[in-house]
């Protein structure tokens, strides 16, 4: 396994620390999973095939194509987010949402660009941002670029993020402020625009995708 993933860093062409942050976790932790004497965790093969759309059959046993030549085993809507050496993809088509609607990602999508903006290339994607809810620290038209984190337990109180949930509790996909409730197994949603009151609560088991929201394109003309 130590020896696929480390033919997959080479195939990226990354260096470890970059490698690293791909797949959400710091060097250091990467570099102990690979040294002699240590096993790799299944997190670690999760993040990996995730993020690089690596074949997890491949990487567990040498079976079958090193790299998946579609994404229709990987579970909507961690399978639309993937990133690339030479920029973070632009998907034009998936948009994020200022209100709290069902997140509907059952189609495989083509990243309409690459964005290559060296501040925001540790970004998983770019998505245009709809709904006032957020409004007027993200507006409707705006292009955010979200970075997938994988510890719930670590979150910035009062910053942006786009939350992806589960059935249990109703499919959402949602840009909120995030908030700490007084229990620690649950998360406060919160708009920024005063027109929009009241807080959502959600259990962070019910999480399938947490992304952080780092900056935004604003746009004056088509």
């Amino acid at each position: 396994i130590k020896q696929r993933i480390r033919e997959v860093i080479k195939d990226s062409g990354l260096k470890m620390e970059e490698f690293s942050t791909k797949i959400g976790t710091h060097q250091s932790s990467l570099s102990r999973a690979l040294s002699e004497g240590n096993n790799v965790g299944d997190a670690t093969i999760n993040k990996i095939s995730l993020a690089f759309n690596v074949n997890k059959d491949w990487l567990i046993s040498g079976k079958g194509m090193k790299y998946n030549a579609n994404q229709k085993d990987l579970k909507a809507p961690e399978r639309v987010m993937i990133s690339y050496e030479g920029g973070v993809p632009f998907y034009e088509d998936i948009e994020s949402s200022g209100g709290i609607i069902p997140q509907q990602m059952n189609n495989v999508e083509t990243p309409t660009f690459y964005i290559n903006y060296e501040h925001f290339n540790d970004c998983t994607a770019y998505l245009t941002h709809v709904g006032d809810s957020m409004s007027p620290k993200y507006c409707s038209g705006e292009i955010i670029a979200v970075k997938r984190i994988y510890n719930f337990d670590i979150i910035l109180w009062g910053e942006a993020y786009l939350v992806i949930t589960n059935d249990s509790a109703n499919n959402l996909r949602t840009v909120k402020l995030l908030f700490q409730h007084r229990d620690d197994d649950k998360i406060v949603l919160r708009s920024c625009n005063p027109d929009y009151k009241g807080d959502t609560i959600i259990r962070k088991e019910d999480i399938i995708s947490l992304f952080v929201i780092k900056g935004k394109i604003t746009r004056n003309q088509l």
